[in-house]
């Protein structure tokens, strides 16, 4: 095979539900691998839904899938899953009464249905996939979960091809932390369904060492240890070309994404409340309050943005911690001005919850960070978030549910900011080992050694 200047090239088939349309975090891994694998003598070629549901549709995406890229879709049963398509965006999220019946049902399909909701998809990406697989002569399959039914695909592709199946953990399934409480016997098809994907996979991709090493020790059995490998998510350098830099007047804190955690939801995972409630805000407003108790005078001269969704419920947490003012909501943004909000950050906050599930547990956006260059505060517990961070030297960590530590660190950034200092940040060597192309590079290593 070529290195991809001329010769022969492979051909992978990519199989992502999370795929442009979708505004969805993990959408940028497949991206990105689909961006550069040519440059290492693999073609891709993209399979994925026509019709999905995801958290936020978004049109403008599409023009982020790689020019000349091969991209085909299939229609699935969307009817009762929860998200936004093409066709909620015409109906502009009118409460009609089949919506009305749809959201009471949801929950028990949510409930009951094996492995996911998104399972209904799979005997036509099947069905298309094995279509392309022959017509095409494509011999690798490259498979992204989360929705983890789609891997379900690559176990039943390989019982009638001729096919080598690299399954890409996004997150992990049942070893997640956000993993829901489920009856016993879901539970069980679940794990024995992760089981099977994993034995009939010549790769298993993890998104961190720590979950690489646990998805071994697990389910690794007597399969040889190099069949699991980690690449981690990354940062594309192209996309900060040209985005340009502004500085503020008010020293400027920007979250992007979610939190798990809602207030006053009952959270039912199996980690629980406890745990899950350090994956909030909650701690971060409370450091806020504490520091602008003893430095009133900064209060006027900061600006903290969630950029995402920060859920309604916090609003009294907000005014009770007299926040008003600091805190802003910006939603959802297209990509290029969700970059250039980044960028022009002082300080990017990462939050994570508490406790020993935690230590594998990165996400995608704190890589978005490091390719910024700007100072990270992390709220974040011992594990590979701190490792990561002590690498590349990108800012200042404390533990999930330290308000003290938290305050302090706070405090000492903005001084600085100040004084017109440097805050700190990721060293450029450190950070390339992160960079989108060379994590692909990893990928074209696992898709010759199969």
């Amino acid at each position: 095979m070529a290195d991809g200047a001329g010769g022969l090239v492979n051909k992978v088939l990519m199989i992502a539900y999370f795929f442009p349309p979708a505004g969805a975090v993990g959408v940028y891994r497949t991206l990105k691998f689909m961006k550069y694998l040519p440059q290492f003598g693999w073609q891709p070629v993209a399979l994925t839904t026509a019709n999905g549901k995801f958290p936020k549709y978004d049109e403008d995406l599409l023009e982020l899938i790689p020019q000349g890229a091969a991209v085909h879709r299939c229609r699935g049963w969307e009817w009762l899953n929860e998200g936004e398509n093409a066709r909620s965006q015409r109906e502009g999220g009118r409460r009609t009464l089949g919506a009305r019946i749809r959201n009471r049902l949801y929950m028990w399909w949510h409930a009951l249905v094996v492995p996911d909701t998104r399972v209904t998809w799979v005997p036509s990406a099947l069905a298309a996939a094995r279509r392309i697989v022959r017509r095409e002569g494509i011999r690798h399959v490259y498979i992204s979960g989360s929705p983890f039914s789609s891997f379900l695909i690559g176990a039943l592709l390989k019982r009638s091809d001729d096919v080598r199946v690299i399954v890409d953990y996004r997150d992990p399934w049942t070893q997640n932390i956000t993993y829901p409480r489920r009856a016993r016997l879901l539970q069980w098809l679940d794990r024995r369904l992760e089981r099977w994907v994993v034995r009939s996979a010549d790769v298993v991709v993890s998104n961190t060492r720590h979950n690489d090493e646990r998805m071994f020790e697990e389910f690794g059995l007597a399969q040889p240890r190099d069949k699991f490998v980690t690449i981690h998510n990354g940062f594309d350098a192209d996309d900060f070309t040209g985005v340009a830099r502004e500085r503020s007047e008010r020293f400027t804190i920007t979250y992007a994404g979610a939190f798990y955690y809602s207030v006053g939801s009952d959270f039912r995972t199996e980690a629980g409340n406890e745990v899950m409630e350090t994956y909030s805000p909650l701690y971060f407003f409370a450091a806020l309050e504490k520091l602008f108790a003893r430095r009133p005078d900064s209060k006027a001269r900061f600006r903290v943005n969630f950029m995402g969704v920060l859920g309604e419920g916090y609003d009294p947490v907000i005014r009770e911690r007299g926040l008003e003012g600091v805190v802003h909501r910006l939603g959802y943004l297209p990509y290029d001005e969700h970059l250039r909000v980044l960028v022009n950050a002082d300080v990017l906050l990462l939050v994570l919850s508490r406790g020993e599930r935690s230590r594998g547990w990165i996400p995608s956006k704190f890589f978005q960070y490091l390719g910024t260059g700007n100072a990270i505060l992390a709220l974040a517990p011992e594990g590979e978030v701190r490792d990561v961070m002590t690498e590349t030297r990108a800012g200042t960590c404390v533990d999930p549910d330290d308000v003290e530590g938290a305050a302090a660190a706070i405090e000492a950034l903005y001084d600085a900011w100040a004084a017109g200092g440097p805050l700190g940040g990721p060293d450029r060597a450190g950070a390339a080992a992160y960079e989108r192309r060379n994590l692909t590079a990893r990928l074209a290593r696992a898709l010759d050694s199969c």
